[in-house]
């Protein structure tokens, strides 16, 4: 079977189901060839349920060849043999062959955006399996992650993965910045950080199952099962979450975005109001925070949109941000940032 709409985030793209092998998340490069593709294959199934012309295992998997190492082909292939068969006309196998083929000839463009470059420059491999050039992002865990992978974000909903295109997607200047900022090596210095000490564990490589991918990914980051949690980070998850709130506040104060990274990745709140600072939130004191040093890069706007991409509230305290941030004398690049992101 093939499904449109799982992903309505992916522009042209589509997801084919099957009992007999894995399933495949495929983007087409534009509307003619989307509908060329999803066509072509509704026929096949059409023509497989009226004639019951059904191919058998051996058809679909070539002996001795695992499922997860068949290729999409491989199977494109098959079908071109099977033409006789009447499953697909010889045109439409052979305009998909000619698309498949180009598509894995041709290198993708170099990105006009010279931040995009860099992110690319930085994560050359996804931060869950290992996949080289991945193109996809988590805005609000900061890692950069192949498609598939990125299926597996999606399922976890938008309050865990906030999944983009780094190609496809126009992000904010802000988001672009933040990603930079972030990135594969320090995203995963905290999320796998004790690894070593979760036994029978080993991370995916990019050949494995999507089933081995999904439960890494809900593992690492659904239930935080490979961060190193020290003794002085308490013993419970109350304790805990106390604990990483006073990081987070403290973090978001100096606008230390890796700092506030690491203290929503162990489990802060984004809204917690710190009573020892008149119930401010962390975002309250970033956005009041100032330039002290020129020579250092000041990362403030990052660390106001990555506490704004993990839930922190515009409204706190009876103000809103941007009332705190003029109340305040804010720096001015982080009165127009507000302006532009709570508009």
């Amino acid at each position: 079977s093939d499904r449109t709409k799982g992903s309505p985030s992916i522009r042209f793209s589509f997801e084919i189901l099957s009992p007999n092998s894995r399933p495949y998340m495929l983007q087409a490069c534009g509307p003619h060839d989307f509908n060329m593709w999803v066509n072509s294959v509704r026929r096949c199934l059409e023509r497989q349920l009226v004639h019951g012309n059904v191919p058998s295992d051996d058809q679909l998997l070539k002996p001795g060849t695992p499922k997860e190492g068949r290729s999409f082909n491989d199977a494109i292939r098959q079908a071109d043999d099977d033409i006789t068969g009447g499953r697909v006309e010889a045109s439409e196998v052979s305009s998909v062959c000619e698309s498949v083929e180009t598509m894995n000839s041709v290198k993708s463009p170099k990105p006009k955006n010279p931040v995009v470059r860099e992110i690319f420059e930085k994560n050359t491999t996804c931060a869950d399996c290992g996949a080289k050039k991945p193109e996809w992002v988590s805005l609000n865990l900061g890692v950069i992650i192949c498609i598939e992978c990125s299926g597996v974000h999606r399922s976890l909903g938008v309050h865990l993965s906030k999944v983009r295109g780094l190609r496809l997607d126009q992000l904010k200047p802000s988001e672009y910045s933040l990603i930079n900022a972030l990135g594969n090596d320090f995203a995963n210095s905290v999320w796998e950080g004790g690894i070593k000490k979760q036994k029978g564990w080993e991370k995916p490589t990019a050949t494995d199952s999507r089933k081995v991918k999904e439960d890494w990914i809900k593992s690492k980051y659904m239930w935080r099962g490979f961060i190193d949690f020290k003794d002085g980070d308490g013993k419970t998850s109350d304790e805990r979450e106390a604990k990483f709130n006073k990081d987070l506040y403290q973090a978001a104060n100096i606008c230390d975005v890796l700092g506030v990274a690491e203290a929503l990745a162990k489990g802060a709140n984004a809204n917690w109001a710190n009573p020892e600072e008149d119930d401010k939130t962390a975002l309250h004191a970033c956005v009041l925070s100032k330039r002290d040093d020129e020579s250092v890069t000041w990362m403030g706007i990052e660390a106001a949109e990555l506490l704004i991409q993990n839930g922190a509230r515009n409204q706190g305290s009876g103000e809103s941000i941007l009332d705190v941030a003029l109340l305040g004398s804010a720096e001015a690049s982080m009165m127009k940032y507000l302006m532009t992101r709570m508009s």
